[in-house]
């Protein structure tokens, strides 16, 4: 049971806010309800991940290559030009990353600490993905069938994957000592976990957008 949300349901009553009994129900179990939808898709993912380390552990590395290659093409290929392509999900995006991952892991971890390397992949996928927000956003102006994408484009997106794994290699190795940065970070669950709640999310947020 989330207590902070048993909280913020009172503080909401406090301050006059009609709420729902079935969406108290959703804040006070986010989990069960996939409120918050990385941790429950974390969670379901932890729970199979062994069995996907024994299929990567059986394969060769030509094997795991061609398999990382065929799902990253399905999902970050077709899915990036249509976001439901092949019944893609947060999970089957966290399966085709893994795959790719342990393939860079078993077979090219060398290059994971290429600092130039992994500085020219970075730039050069976010100059690619700023030209793809800008000519997006042009022909959008212009052309109904573009008016939406820059919603998709974030979705199943070869550039930002491409560029996170660059930044991930390129700060994996830094060591940082400030106590600031570092108590935020230990923070930033929470802080995704407050902004992201649910009575907040349904009931104040839409007062911030008005």
């Amino acid at each position: 049971m989330d207590y902070f949300n048993l909280y913020t349901f009172f503080v909401l009553i406090i301050l006059g806010l009609n709420i729902d009994a079935k969406l108290l129900l959703k804040s006070l179990f986010p989990t069960t309800f996939a409120n918050n939808w990385y941790i429950t898709c974390y969670l379901i993912f932890y729970l199979i991940h062994p069995y996907l380390n024994l299929i990567i552990n059986q394969m060769y590395k030509r094997e795991l290559f061609i398999a990382g290659l065929v799902m990253a093409g399905l999902y970050y290929g077709a899915g990036f030009f249509y976001h439901s392509a092949f019944f893609r999900n947060n999970l089957s995006d966290f399966i085709v990353i893994y795959f790719v991952i342990a393939y860079i892991k078993k077979y090219h971890a060398k290059d994971c600490h290429k600092r130039n390397l992994n500085i020219i992949l970075l730039l050069v996928t976010f100059f690619c993905n700023l030209v793809l927000i800008v000519v997006t956003n042009e022909l959008g102006l212009r052309l109904d069938l573009f008016q939406d994408k820059l919603i998709y484009w974030k979705i199943s997106n070869p550039f930002i994957l491409l560029m996170v794994i660059s930044a991930f290699n390129l700060f994996n190795n830094v060591k940082v000592s400030n106590s600031v940065i570092n108590y935020i970070s230990k923070m930033s669950l929470y802080i995704y976990l407050i902004h992201e709640n649910i009575l907040l999310r349904e009931l104040c947020r839409p007062y911030l957008w008005i």
